[in-house]
Order: C-alpha cells, then sequence, then structure tokens
C-alpha cells in the first residue's frame, strides 16, 4: 500500500502520532460493520500496520540522530589494558 492511500484510507495527514494514527483508525471502524464487509476491515487493518510501521520507524530515526548529536556512534569502547 502507498503511502498515500494509508492515510487516505485512515482519513487524517501523515503522521508519526501514535495515539492520533489509532484514533483514526478506531473512527473509521465505526463506519463500518467488519462482519459484514471483511474486505473493507482487511484494507482498514492495512493502513493501520502501515502507518504504524511508519511511526515506528520515525521513531528509530530520529532516536539515531540523537544519539549522533549527541556523539555516539553506536560502537562498543573497551579500556586499553
Amino acid at each position: 500500500m502507498r503511502d498515500s492511500e494509508i492515510w487516505d484510507r485512515l482519513g487524517i495527514d501523515a503522521t508519526v502520532d501514535v495515539r492520533e494514527i489509532r484514533s483514526a483508525y478506531a473512527r473509521r471502524l465505526k463506519t463500518f460493520d467488519p462482519e459484514v464487509e471483511p474486505e473493507a476491515f482487511l484494507v482498514l487493518r492495512e493502513a493501520l500496520d502501515g502507518a504504524l510501521d511508519r511511526a515506528r520507524w520515525a521513531a528509530v530515526a530520529d532516536e539515531e540522530d540523537r544519539a549522533k548529536a549527541d556523539g555516539a556512534d553506536g560502537h562498543i569502547r573497551h579500556a586499553e589494558p
């Protein structure tokens, strides 16, 4: 699913705010009965998963950027004997 489809299906602009993503999912889920429209549910669930994946990746990238800014490069240094 393309990025634009994810946000269109959730009815929100692109965001990394997990709370906003979950709220949008819950609002959309209330608009139909998943038992009556299982395909619509699967598409909505795929959009939720895609949005949450993007939010997680953004959080990881942000954490890595902060670590680099703090001078950490992720390498373990051993004390000299």
